[in-house]
C-alpha cells in the first residue's frame, strides 16, 4: 500500500480504462441526453405556441385600434426597468 505503486484494476475503479478512438457515449448517457433533448423540444413547442398567443393579442390590439396605448404602456414600463439600473451604475 505505502510503496506508491498501484495495480491497473485499481485506477480503473477511478478512472475509466482509455480506448483509444472510443467514439460513443456509455449507453446512460446518451438516454440522458436523449431526455434531455426531448424536454427541449416541448419547451420549445410551448414557447412557439405563446408566441403565437401573443401575436394573435397584438394584431388584435392593433385592429381596435389600441395600438398607441400599448407602446406607450410599454415605454412606461421600459423606463420603470431600466430608471433603477442607471442609478446603480451611477454609483448612487
Amino acid at each position: 500500500m505505502g510503496n506508491g505503486k498501484s495495480e491497473p484494476v485499481e485506477l480503473h475503479r477511478t478512472y475509466p480504462p482509455y480506448t483509444e478512438g472510443r467514439t460513443e457515449a456509455p449507453q446512460d448517457a446518451t438516454a440522458v441526453l436523449e431526455a434531455q433533448l426531448t424536454g427541449l423540444k416541448e419547451v420549445a413547442d410551448l414557447m412557439r405556441a405563446q408566441l403565437e398567443d401573443v401575436r394573435e393579442d397584438r394584431d388584435r390590439r392593433r385592429e381596435q385600434g389600441h395600438g398607441g396605448h400599448t407602446a406607450t404602456s410599454r415605454s412606461a414600463r421600459a423606463q420603470a426597468v431600466v430608471a433603477p439600473i442607471r442609478a446603480i451604475a451611477a454609483g448612487r
